[in-house]
């Protein structure tokens, strides 16, 4: 069995993490990815964080790795730039709604720079 990477943080990094995963006014995401990696340096197995949080094994895994990688950035960014290519892909389709709305996921994918299923379930969302 593979042994997760050890986090190991700082007060301050500490602190933020803290204030971000215990707010009222943190987008949701945000708040678990913090408490996904709280509990990753208070040296809880992925198993045991994913059914704490009520996440799976493999999220909790990504969000910790990403976490010792890049840092704070790392999980922040990560919805801003979902974000970017979801605003891209519905400006897009706003663009081309003449008569029925069917688009080309390859078209939008390559419009938005956002990932073929990420397109799919948008114009699946739209119909």
């Amino acid at each position: 069995m593979r042994k997760a990477t050890a986090i190991e943080l700082d007060d301050a990094q500490r602190k933020k993490l803290m204030g971000l995963a215990h707010s009222n006014t943190t987008e949701v995401r945000l708040a678990r990815r913090a408490g996904i990696v709280l509990l990753a340096a208070d040296g809880f197995d992925t198993h045991e964080i994913g059914e704490m949080l009520g996440v799976g094994r493999v999220q909790a895994g990504r969000w910790r790795a990403l976490y010792v990688t890049g840092g704070f950035k790392a999980i922040a960014r990560a919805d801003r730039e979902f974000q970017n290519a979801r605003d891209a892909i519905a400006r897009r389709a706003h663009r081309c709604r003449t008569g029925p709305a069917r688009w080309r996921t390859h078209v939008l994918d390559r419009a938005a720079g956002a990932a073929q299923n990420a397109a799919r379930r948008d114009q699946q969302t739209a119909r």
